[in-house]
């Protein structure tokens, strides 16, 4: 749906749907059905890529534009959304990312938020063409402003248990869940830390007496990423100076300011739970050290860039 709201103003509102089925997803073959009961086998664990998985995406969208109105063009944009699925990266053989289940013999117990899934995002992009002043022409006109603001909620932590006791203490198969036992949850008790702060401190993200290690030859009950990490926002600004030099020729400055503010932003905590001892869930990244892009990509401290260039 959309709706001009005034010249150059309009306001879109719309949904977005999606559905995936016979995905491919990584599973255990060879796992046994009962725990800790098991028998003597010439392989242990068999690796089989399956299109068994399913996923799907709903979400609220809605973004307002201006395009030219008193020198301001842009547009501010909000999605309210959730991502769900069984597997968000089936083949990933990294067995850190959690892509292969804690029971492959219950994969409706993997169903839940996709790893990439962020609830609310917003996002504003804004450049504004600034008035000529009176005085000297080549010094008072050809100035811009441009910023991007972004803000969104966090995304999961795919916790697993430091220990898997999954099959414990049956000598023929110690490792039931692939190292993807997920803890028991406690009830009523926060498993997010209030005042978590980050590396090098000690006081972790994530709360150890909110988990317990499941019996031995169990799986946990905690649901398949269902506790999110921090928020982000970042606030990007850039100044513009175009100066007519010929007919055809332009020089063009720029100073530009990567996350203006130096507002911390932070990648996921440590997500291999140790249930009841602490500190749990250190955060010792930036969402750039994670993307191993220091300093460049998304969320890292403030960058300050200046440039010319002519233009024909």
């Amino acid at each position: 749906m959309s709706s001009e709201l005034a010249q150059h103003v309009a306001l879109e509102i719309g949904y977005v749907g999606s559905k995936g089925t016979k995905l491919v997803r990584l599973r255990d073959a060879n796992q046994p059905a009962y725990l800790a009961i098991v028998p003597i086998r010439i392989t242990p664990s068999m690796d089989e890529f399956a299109t068994i998985s399913a996923s799907n995406y709903n979400a609220l969208e809605a973004t307002f534009r201006v395009q030219g109105s008193h020198g301001f063009s842009g547009f501010a944009g909000y999605t309210f959304s959730k991502s769900l699925d069984d597997a968000s990266d089936g083949i990933d053989y990294n067995f850190s990312t959690v892509a292969l289940p804690q029971n492959s013999n219950n994969l409706r117990a993997e169903y839940g938020p996709s790893n990439f899934d962020a609830r609310q995002r917003f996002t504003a992009a804004l450049t504004y063409q600034v008035p000529t002043f009176s005085g000297p022409k080549r010094l008072m006109q050809g100035w811009q402003l441009n910023s991007i603001f972004t803000a969104q909620s966090g995304r999961p932590v795919p916790i697993v248990s430091a220990n898997d006791t999954s099959s414990f203490p049956n000598p023929n198969y110690n490792t039931q869940s692939n190292y993807h036992q997920r803890p028991n949850v406690v009830p009523g008790v926060n498993p997010i830390i209030p005042n978590w702060e980050s590396a090098p401190d000690t006081i972790g993200y994530l709360n150890a007496n909110a988990f317990a290690q499941p019996a031995n030859g169990t799986f946990g009950d905690l649901g398949r990423n269902a506790i999110f990490g921090p928020h982000y926002w970042d606030w990007d600004f850039a100044v513009l100076k175009n100066t007519l030099l010929t007919e055809r020729l332009s020089l063009q400055l720029r100073a530009e300011f990567f996350n203006l503010l130096n507002h911390p932003n932070f990648a996921l905590p440590n997500w291999f739970v140790t249930p009841g001892q602490g500190p749990t869930g250190l955060i010792s990244q930036t969402p750039d050290q994670a993307q191993t892009n220091p300093g460049l990509g998304g969320g890292g401290p403030r960058v300050i860039q200046l440039a010319a260039k002519l233009v024909v």
